[in-house]
């Protein structure tokens, strides 16, 4: 990855904004860390940093608007509406996502398979310095 554009937060800010429309503004949590493997349509490795943006007020929730060809759709659900549109091997990255956020401990999910999910359980960040 070239880092010609800033840090994974400064990138996640401007992705954000060039996307969807709104700013997020800090201090921004890290989440999750995903490291997805190779797979159909994405012939290397990826690695997404989740950041806690807050929440966004229903004006906010309006005021998206999608980057046309990259994204189709926007939904705003309770966490366990998600279960039904999500393939089931893709439900423990917000999860993941959930439990960082409620716990205040960002976690790494490593070796992410597009066909199979998680190899493994997430590792959070007070387990992985042991």
């Amino acid at each position: 990855m070239r880092n010609d554009r800033g840090t994974a937060l400064a990138r996640g800010v401007r992705e954000t904004a060039e996307e969807t429309g709104p700013v997020v503004s800090g201090p921004l949590r890290l989440l999750p860390a995903v490291f997805g493997l190779p797979g159909p349509g994405f012939p290397s490795s990826t690695v997404t940093f989740v950041f806690d943006g807050g929440r966004l007020t229903g004006e906010q929730l309006a005021g998206i608007v999608l980057a046309s060809g990259e994204h189709d759709e926007v939904r705003a659900l309770p966490p366990e509406q998600w279960r039904t549109p999500m393939p089931v091997r893709d439900f423990d990255r917000p999860t993941t996502a959930m439990e960082a956020c409620r716990s205040g401990v960002a976690a790494y999910v490593g070796a992410w398979d597009r066909d199979t999910g998680p190899e493994g359980p997430a590792v959070r960040s007070q387990e992985a310095a042991r």
